[in-house]
């Protein structure tokens, strides 16, 4: 098993940092890499600590070629007689309050049954790494599939206070072999991705927030599904992709879409897509692409459009059709 922990500080979408741990006993490798080459059976892999329970008795490495990893997996065992036995990162990860973090793990259950839990869990402290509060991106009664490796986590921001993370891995207190082979816990980056739902339709005559009030994601949070708009969290640079479709619009018109700034009330136009005529008995889609514009705290971005047919237009609501996307990038 390998455990590999890396740092970058490039670009956003990529996130600040990654760590992915697969267990083992470990040695530096290249670019800040670490790979384990060693296990003892007395203790557990460098980097993971027993937080409940005891390391060969309640929890164990065993070595097994059919993990994920190709070598081994930690296993909680069948009868725990510490309640809610878990591992954790030993280390206290670095981390900016208000930001969105990632822990997914390699999970596995044997025979589980319907109270039989496994959680996957992250835990804040502050700035003198004193104990926050969890967050617990995952617990399931049962995993979706037992005798089968998953994976399995979720998303959590950080909270204002916080300065440090670790993950860890829980079970609870009853009878069944579970088996953690994989953690990996990442910054994700400020993004979010908005579409329509109904049957909206934009008026005539007008520049008009497109209404999109769902989200296929909003990590942080930042997009309000109530007024259709992203508030820029903090000073950086975004991009952000907007598409509008018509349903069968009536001839004669014209229309365009754009991504502008209203936080100071009046619209400010970023970027205006290009300008789209109707011929009648087709679908028209309007198109605007924003890329790498340096933005502040509190700036308010929204998806526009402008149309002349004379009257109100319906929209397609389909997510790939009408939709307002973007997020930080650096």
């Amino acid at each position: 098993m390998l455990l590999r922990r890396f740092m970058s500080t490039g670009n956003r979408l990529l996130g600040l940092f990654s760590i992915s741990i697969l267990l083992s006993a470990c040695a530096q490798g290249a670019d800040g890499d670490w790979v384990l080459d060693e296990m003892g059976t007395t203790y557990p892999p460098d980097g993971v600590s027993v937080g409940g329970g005891t390391w060969g008795t309640d929890i164990d490495y065993e070595t097994n070629s059919s993990a994920p990893s190709g070598d081994g997996y930690i296993e909680f065992k069948a009868t725990t007689p510490i309640s809610d036995p878990f591992i954790f990162e030993e280390a206290k990860l670095p981390v900016e309050a208000g930001e969105v973090y990632g822990l997914h793990a390699g999970l596995y259950a044997a025979s589980i049954g319907a109270n039989d839990d496994l959680t996957v869990r992250i835990s804040w402290f502050d700035n003198s790494k004193s104990f926050l509060s969890n967050s617990d991106v995952y617990a399931a009664a049962p995993l979706a599939a037992a005798t089968t490796w998953g994976r399995y986590g979720g998303y959590a921001s950080a909270p204002a206070t916080a300065k440090y993370a670790r993950w860890q891995i829980v079970k609870n207190n009853l009878a069944f072999v579970a088996r953690v082979d994989r953690v990996d816990f990442r910054q994700v980056p400020i993004h979010f991705s908005a579409y329509a739902t109904g049957t909206p339709s934009i008026g005539s005559g007008a520049s008009t927030v497109v209404p999109l009030g769902s989200t296929v994601y909003n990590f942080g949070s930042h997009y309000a599904t109530g007024t259709y708009k992203f508030t820029v969290p903090s000073d950086g640079l975004y991009s952000f992709a907007g598409g509008v479709t018509f349903t069968s619009p009536a001839a004669g018109g014209v229309a365009w879409a754009e991504i502008a700034d209203d936080s100071g009330g009046a619209p400010v136009s970023f970027k205006r897509g290009p300008t789209n005529e109707f011929s009648g008995s087709y679908d028209v889609q309007c198109t605007v692409n924003l890329a790498g514009v340096y933005l502040t705290k509190g700036q308010t971005m929204a998806l526009y459009l402008y149309h002349n047919t004379g009257s109100s237009e319906g929209l397609n609501v389909s997510a790939s059709r009408t939709y307002f996307e973007g997020g930080r990038v650096e």
